[in-house]
């Protein structure tokens, strides 16, 4: 499910659970569209880098795409905004200071040993790859992410990943990751395994004291949080899931 912010200027995401609450709701999703608003660009939801995709594989779908941050994004050296919908929390008061610790990914969601993450996405790289200075690559070419991190947590103190190591921690137990999205420009499904990390085991006795966390980020430029991509870059998204033990 889907709504504007507070301000209207852009949308946010939520999923909604009938045994969660009087109201069901449960706000697990979070983008940096908060953080785009701060620049200006941005004039109506359809503007921003995370926006509703009308329709989607089933029902309403997401849409990414990498933005131009402008005069403001320049100056800052964040001449780009990719467009993502993660798992987390995103602070926007520390995105322009601090932008890969704005991104918080992970919520204490896991209710099993995780074994496939899958959904429905296609994608269409933008014409031209620059890096943080706007120097143009033209031999680089975009490419979009798409994973899933299921990684330790100590319950009473839950410290997220973020930004610069969400896939690198060594609290990471496991990942699920689409290697090589390819350009489907049709909707193309993937499932994709939990792979082990070494060293790593799932333990039924962390997850039964909550131990665990799960991460689901997706972003229409691969290097968006280091803002290099390629402005117009689009990744449509819908349907993802996680395949827990025991559902099949």
């Amino acid at each position: 499910d889907f709504r504007l912010d507070a301000s209207g200027r852009y949308y946010t995401w939520f999923e909604r659970d009938t045994l969660d609450g009087d109201d069901g709701e449960r706000p697990c999703w979070a983008s940096g569209n908060g953080g785009y608003a701060i620049t200006g660009m941005g004039k109506n939801p359809a503007d921003f880098p995370t926006s509703v995709l009308t329709p989607g594989y089933r029902g309403n779908g997401v849409r990414l795409v990498t933005r131009s941050t402008g005069s403001f994004g320049a100056m800052a050296k964040k001449p780009i905004a990719a467009g993502n919908l993660f798992i987390g929390e995103f602070i926007t008061g520390i995105a322009m200071s601090k932008p890969l610790r704005a991104t918080r990914f992970g919520l204490q969601l896991v209710g099993g040993r995780p074994l496939y993450f899958e959904g429905y996405y296609t994608y269409t790289p933008g014409d031209l790859y620059t890096d943080e200075n706007q120097v143009p690559h033209p031999e680089v070419r975009d490419t979009c992410s798409i994973y899933s991190v299921l990684y330790e947590v100590e319950p009473d103190n839950v410290v997220p990943l973020y930004g610069d190591d969400v896939l690198t921690s060594p609290r990471i137990v496991a990942v699920a990751r689409l290697a090589d999205p390819g350009e489907p420009t049709e909707w193309t499904h993937f499932r994709l395994p939990f792979v082990m990390q070494p060293g790593k085991t799932f333990s039924e006795e962390r997850l039964r004291r909550d131990g665990y966390a799960i991460a689901i980020v997706a972003s229409a430029s691969q290097d968006g949080d280091y803002f290099r991509g390629a402005v117009g870059s689009e990744l449509c998204i819908d349907e993802l899931r996680i395949v827990w033990e025991g559902e099949e």
